[in-house]
């Protein structure tokens, strides 16, 4: 295995093997509802490429799929951002928002924290 001064592998097909990168195996089954989220996404990989662009292997899709995915992340930063400072909703906002039932209890958790901390100080 070629390695430079740090350590780190410099082969990129020893390095694809070190950490299960395999171009040949197949990419997770879409559903329907992520497929029509993914046609209506405005970010620079889907709107150039479409889901074909995010399912393709290699190095093509993997930088696809990074921009999707940052893309993503900043968008929901500003979204947050918005309800919290801009229109003071949030409390409402990311109950309609927020679809990922793993995370909404927690966020519910910290909204009421914060609600809390707020009575306490006035």
């Amino acid at each position: 295995m070629q390695t430079n001064n740090t350590g780190r592998c410099t082969n990129w097909k020893t390095s694809r093997h070190l950490y299960g990168i395999n171009d040949t195996k197949p990419c997770r089954q879409v559903s329907q509802e992520e497929e029509k989220k993914l046609e209506e996404c405005l970010c620079p990989a889907c709107r150039q490429y479409k889901l074909n662009g995010l399912k393709i292997g290699g190095m093509e899709g993997f930088c696809n799929r990074a921009t999707h995915n940052l893309w993503i992340l900043l968008e929901e930063a500003r979204l947050i951002e918005e309800h919290l400072y801009n229109s003071g909703n949030y409390k409402e906002w990311y109950k309609e928002h927020l679809d990922n039932t793993i995370y909404r209890p927690l966020i519910a958790q910290i909204v009421e924290n914060l609600e809390s901390k707020e009575v306490g100080k006035g």
